[in-house]
């Protein structure tokens, strides 16, 4: 725990800072806690850019763009994990974010399956 006063290291036992000597208060410590929490970044904005970088990529494979949905997928997967991060520490996260991360792996898996069943039904691709 920090002090409220001089932000040194106390622990919830003591009634005294023995830094700055002031009076410690427990509502302190939590607010302590609380504002510690929130004066980390969130992720939002990573996890709106990993998502819509991994659709984009995603679906440029439908264009004829080989093996950029597997970077759609890895780039969605971090996006996911980023709101997930997000939500676990109670800060806000990208819903939006969210939504296009998932999006991406799920297009990225569609490709990859449309692959394996396209090579089976046209084994002639395959074999020249």
């Amino acid at each position: 725990m920090l002090c409220k006063h001089c932000k040194n290291e106390v622990t919830k036992e003591m009634d005294v800072c023995p830094h700055c000597h002031q009076p410690l208060d427990e509502s302190l410590f939590e607010a302590n806690q609380t504002q510690v929490l929130s004066e980390q970044p969130n992720l939002s904005s990573k996890t709106l850019l990993f998502g819509s970088i991994g659709v984009f990529l995603s679906f440029l494979f439908f264009f004829g763009i080989p093996f950029v949905h597997f970077i759609g997928i890895v780039l969605g997967r971090q996006g996911i994990l980023y709101a997930k991060e997000d939500k676990s520490l109670s800060r806000p996260y990208s819903r939006n974010g969210q939504l296009l991360s998932w999006i991406a792996v799920g297009l990225g898996v569609f490709g990859i399956v449309f692959n394996i069943v396209y090579v089976i039904l046209n084994p002639e691709v395959v074999n020249g």
